[in-house]
């Protein structure tokens, strides 16, 4: 029985003084493991593969009885201390000829992303400008143009200015809400992760309506979407709706290099 289990521990752990590391363990290899060991053995080794998976189960960081202002304040600092996301954030309004802007944020590192404007009105006019920043070196280019080094002054301005990665650009980010205003809305799920949704909807009447919604990730407690929707009104004129989205991602490679 001895010699049986220690075969096992092996093909598992490649070290029998190691303890394998069953949650990356392809689950396709697990019959091949088992089916070399002894009945006995293997079946020990299963009962402690089960006990060790049920470890491997995220933990939920948010619940849907939680204080909603401060999953959705949290959710906020933590993208603010994020270093590895790409967050894009697209605004149409009906203000004069009408406007569509693009906004995108990657993030490799503290001092290391890139920035994608893209605005467009009604009367097909686009604009585009990128920048890049790589630790103390900043790109910047307009349109099609070539790519510009930009000088040191600008390195400072942006360590200072933006102290980091750079945020979203959206005024339902770091909205002050009053009270019960901000109330949970459900589950969804989004690019196959669980979120907890949360709305917030406010109505003057007179001048101003307004509604927010925030998606915040159940095992990472970040903000994976947020939608905004306002309407103002005046008098003698037609109503301004504005309608933002920001759609984040977060994880994986992100490549981000020096143009020149």
């Amino acid at each position: 029985m001895q010699e049986g289990f220690s075969n096992g521990w092996e093909i598992l752990a490649g070290d029998k003084t190691k303890a394998p590391d069953l949650c990356n363990l392809p689950a396709a290899h697990l019959s091949t493991y088992f089916g070399k060991m002894r009945s006995y053995a293997a079946l020990v080794l299963l009962a402690i593969f089960v006990i060790m998976l049920t470890s491997c189960r995220r933990k939920e960081l948010i619940k849907p009885n939680d204080d909603p202002a401060s999953v959705v304040t949290k959710a906020e600092l933590a993208l603010a201390q994020d270093f590895r996301h790409r967050c894009q954030t697209e605004t149409s309004t009906n203000s004069g000829p009408g406007v569509h802007d693009l906004v995108l944020f990657e993030v490799a590192a503290p001092y290391r992303f890139r920035m994608f404007v893209e605005e467009k009105t009604a009367r097909d006019t686009t604009q585009r400008r990128e920048i890049i920043m790589i630790n103390d070196k900043v790109y910047h280019r307009e349109g099609d143009e070539a790519w510009q080094e930009l000088g040191p002054e600008w390195v400072g301005y942006f360590r200072k200015s933006i102290g980091g990665p750079p945020m979203v650009t959206s005024s339902a980010v770091g909205y002050r809400w009053e009270g019960t205003d901000l109330k949970f809305a459900g589950r969804d799920m989004l690019d196959g992760e669980p979120t907890l949704r949360y709305d917030f909807s406010f109505d003057d009447r007179a001048e101003l309506a307004k509604t927010i919604k925030y998606w915040v990730g159940v095992y990472d407690g970040l903000p994976h979407k947020t939608e905004e929707a306002v309407t103002t009104r005046g008098w003698g004129s037609a109503p301004i709706h504005s309608h933002t989205v920001t759609h984040c991602t977060f994880g994986g490679h992100i490549a981000i290099s020096s143009p020149m």
